[in-house]
């Protein structure tokens, strides 16, 4: 994705803007998943 929004910067913020909420998405199912993995240890 980044290659394509600086071969046309026009879209470059708005991809980046996008990466920004994937990465965003992906820490917080991972926190999630951690936290439900350390919660059922616990109990």
């Amino acid at each position: 994705m980044l290659a394509v929004g600086l071969a046309f910067p026009s879209i470059l913020v708005p991809i980046l803007y996008l990466m920004l909420t994937l990465t965003m998405v992906t820490a917080v199912q991972r926190f999630t998943k951690v936290w439900r993995q350390a919660t059922a240890e616990l109990t």
